[in-house]
C-alpha cells in the first residue's frame, strides 16, 4: 500500500529537484516524489517485500534548478 507524507521546507522552489534515499529498513522500500512547489514537497513509499514494520530513514538532497 502506498503512503504519503508532505515535507515543508523553505529551501525548496518548483524547479528544484529532490534527490532520495532510504537507510535503516530491513524491509525494502520504494520512494518517489509526487509532487513538488515553492516551500513543500510529497513524497510516496511503499514497502516492495516483507510487513513494513520497521520505521525506515528517507535523506533527501535538493538538486538546485532554473527554468530559462
Amino acid at each position: 500500500t502506498w503512503a504519503s507524507f508532505v515535507v515543508n521546507n523553505s529551501l525548496v522552489s518548483a524547479t528544484d529537484t529532490i534527490a532520495l534515499s532510504v537507510t535503516g529498513a530491513s524491509n525494502n522500500y520504494v520512494v518517489s516524489i509526487s509532487s513538488i512547489s515553492a516551500g513543500a514537497f510529497a513524497i510516496l513509499f511503499s514497502s516492495v517485500t516483507g510487513t513494513a514494520s520497521d520505521t525506515p530513514k528517507i535523506n533527501f538532497a535538493i538538486i538546485k534548478g532554473a527554468t530559462s
